[in-house]
């Protein structure tokens, strides 16, 4: 928790920064450091008492500086500097679709907006028209987008709440007295956010593992405290809810709170019509059933398993009945990651360090698609540059006897126009194109900018399509019937992006691109190496949309790759 709380406290950093206007480069020394520490499978206390933190990647005197500090008081001082000069409430301006830094410094600096409350205000009050580049257009977006933006409150990422749920996992698997322990609810769907952690656990001794679930440090309040239940509100927020049960139960119980509630519902009927009953805690039939797994579950209720990412009532219960179930895709699937940065661009890990990792994890090749040069906060590649980084891909191939696809994330801009010109885009084994400005167009405008781009022939990849931030942007304005209608007919790929908070596309896109015959690519965006565990995901997404091996490209060798391209090298 310590890792999480520091990489928060230099996220803000970088943002606020960023807001103030501060060089590029201080800016992205904090993202990094940000990301570098999140991933860390070691305490920063640790580290720090080892002496060994200037041997984290991308951490100068500086930051080295800072984070002791962090660990000696659980604060920095130049994060409450910034504070003092900057309105925290600005930083959720930024969650707004469209919103950036600039435009922020220009509701602060000439509106006085200090808060989201004030931009709706202002908004509702037409005065941004009035600011210089903006008009009524720009009005209107930013009230959907605060709109959209409160919806969405209340929930946590997947990836933040696993983390958790992971080290709550990890405390009750270690007690004697638990026989069995599972996260289940959301989590266990793979749902892209959840509202709270559910954890069940099989033991004859329920009131020692309440005790210490109540008593852990994770925990800022006790809700709920029973002899078989508890519920406490945790350090991060969130809640967390705990079942203590038999292990005769144990299966049942898992089931319910996996959930979901419609599932469950659908469950319960079919058990009813053949005279039986299913609750959170047995299956009877005159007597219980006895259930040793969720396998024995669906069997003894005539039906095929069903994993617990399908579980959201979408037609997977005829699937079961009628043996139509999805050969659902698995980790062991995947062969590559077709997106991925280094140092080149905002990346902490060079491309041997990425290469190398790479195939220590499995991945029989791998392609590097740093950012291009409109992206300027991410160090944006010039031509110049990457035709210099090609030549050390080239190289690094031989070196390393392991094939690596030079490609580029290339912007797609305003005007729907690409950030490298088509005679360089050509001599590339792969293009990975991406919306990372203007946000706030019309859905027309958006949608034909990536109809543009999927056009262009040298085009592989549209990068995490509709542009959502989980819990912090919504998705862009988009005709996705247009938009894979032109993907189906120009043999392009859309990505499933399995960054942690943007998982783009979502399980119901991604679902329809599969019946619509496009394909789809599970690809990281990963800025590190330790970024390549979130593949994990990224697949248990894509099994949420049905996904099975053949309708993902990255399960396939690196010939057949280039031969879907149309490409040699």
């Amino acid at each position: 928790m310590e890792n999480l709380s520091l990489a928060w406290m230099l996220q803000e950093i970088a943002d606020l920064l960023e807001l103030k206007g501060e060089n590029l480069f201080k800016i992205r020394a904090y993202n990094k450091a940000a990301r570098s520490i999140s991933e860390l499978a070691v305490s920063i206390k640790t580290l720090d008492a080892d002496g060994k933190l200037g041997q984290l990647t991308g951490i100068g005197k500086a930051l080295e500086a800072k984070i002791h500090e962090y660990v000696a008081t659980g604060s920095i001082s130049y994060l409450e500097q910034l504070h003092q000069e900057i309105p925290r409430g600005l930083l959720e301006l930024l969650h707004i679709p469209g919103v950036g830094p600039k435009m922020v410094q220009q509701f602060y600096q000439q509106l006085g907006v200090t808060s989201l409350d004030d931009l709706e205000t202002v908004a509702k009050a037409r005065r941004i028209r009035g600011l210089k580049g903006m008009g009524t257009k720009t009005e209107l977006s930013i009230l959907r987008g605060i709109e959209r933006h409160r919806s969405g409150s209340g929930r946590i990422s997947l990836s933040v709440a696993n983390q958790v749920a992971q080290l709550i996992y990890m405390l009750l698997e270690a007690l004697s007295v638990v026989e069995r322990v599972e996260i289940a609810g959301s989590i266990r769907r793979f749902r892209e956010s959840c509202k709270d952690l559910d954890f069940v656990v099989a033991s004859t001794s329920p009131l020692k593992v309440i005790e210490v679930f109540t008593q852990m440090p994770l925990v800022a309040e006790i809700i709920v405290c029973g002899d078989t239940k508890a519920s406490v509100r945790l350090k991060t927020g969130f809640t967390a809810d705990l079942r203590v049960v038999a292990m005769d139960q144990f299966y049942c119980t898992l089931h319910y709170l996996t959930g979901s509630k419609e599932h469950n519902v659908v469950m319960r009927q079919i058990a009813q019509k053949q005279g039986m009953h299913l609750s959170e805690y047995a299956l009877i039939k005159n007597e219980v059933i006895p259930i040793t797994s969720e396998v024995e579950l669906y069997k003894a209720l005539g039906l095929s398993y069903i994993a617990p990412e399908l579980r959201e009532d979408r037609g997977e219960i005829l699937a079961a009945q009628t043996g139509k179930l999805p050969k659902l895709i698995s980790r062991s699937d995947i062969l590559a990651d077709l997106h991925m940065h280094t140092t080149y661009s905002d990346g902490i890990h060079s491309i041997s360090e990425m290469a190398e990792a790479a195939k220590k994890l499995g991945f029989t090749y791998i392609a590097i698609c740093d950012h291009s040069q409109a992206l300027s906060i991410a160090n944006g590649l010039s031509e110049v540059r990457l035709r210099r980084q090609m030549q050390e891909i080239k190289q690094l191939c031989n070196a390393l006897e392991f094939p690596i696809l030079c490609g580029t994330e290339v912007d797609i801009l305003a005007d729907g126009s690409l950030d490298f010109d088509d005679r360089i885009l050509a001599e590339l084994d792969i293009v990975v194109a991406s919306i990372h400005s203007g946000f706030q167009q019309d859905k027309d405008k958006l949608t034909d900018r990536i109809i543009q781009a999927i056009k262009n022939p040298h085009v592989s990849i549209i990068a995490h399509p509709t542009g959502r931030i989980i819990g912090h942007r919504q998705p862009y304005d988009l005709d996705m019937e247009l938009i894979m209608q032109a993907a189906f007919d120009y043999g392009k790929i859309l990505e499933i992006n399995a960054t942690p908070d943007r998982l783009d596309l979502s399980d119901v896109y991604a679902r329809m691109a599969k019946a619509r015959g496009v394909k789809l690519a599970i690809n990281t965006d990963a800025h590190s190496v330790d970024h390549f565990r979130h593949m994990d995901l990224g697949v248990g997404y894509a099994r949420r949309a049905w996904l099975e091996p053949e309708d993902v490209v990255n399960t396939w060798s690196i010939q057949e790759l280039q031969d879907f391209l149309g490409r040699n090298t």
